[in-house]
């Protein structure tokens, strides 16, 4: 509970604006969501990145999302351009890493290990990429 409080300073900030100038100093930023979830919708989601503005912008808009899988199973779908990574993950609500724990375990592991979404092969754990 103690964390959850410490984080109550930023509830309904809207961080959208920081993010050009964060993807522009050149980190990288993933945005997903569980395509189920009814709070943060994923048409929602879609809106929002369409009009973010950004060195990638119009690179990021023209791809499509791609199928994401987890040993060949479909799991989600995904798409990235200069820093920016939208992930949406099938069969999960708000909650994705409660919904879909293996998917959730992927998809970090993809992020901070700097692997594709698209490609075939699971993404090495986290702990094998840090040693």
């Amino acid at each position: 509970m103690g964390v959850h409080l410490a984080l109550m300073d930023d509830w309904m900030m809207n961080l959208e604006k920081a993010l050009p100038a964060v993807l522009e100093a050149g980190v990288a930023v993933l945005v997903y969501v569980g395509v189920d979830d009814f709070i943060c919708n994923v048409a929602g989601q879609d809106a929002w990145i369409k009009t973010l503005k950004y060195a990638g912008h119009d690179e990021f808009n023209k791809m499509q999302m791609q199928p994401w899988r987890i040993d060949g199973k479909i799991v989600g779908e995904a798409k990235s351009s200069k820093g920016l990574t939208y992930v949406k993950v099938h069969d999960a609500g708000h909650m994705v890493p409660m919904d879909q724990p293996a998917a959730a375990l992927d998809l970090l592991d993809r992020f901070i290990g700097f692997k594709s979404f698209t490609a075939e092969e699971a993404a090495e754990p986290a702990a094998a990429v840090a040693q």
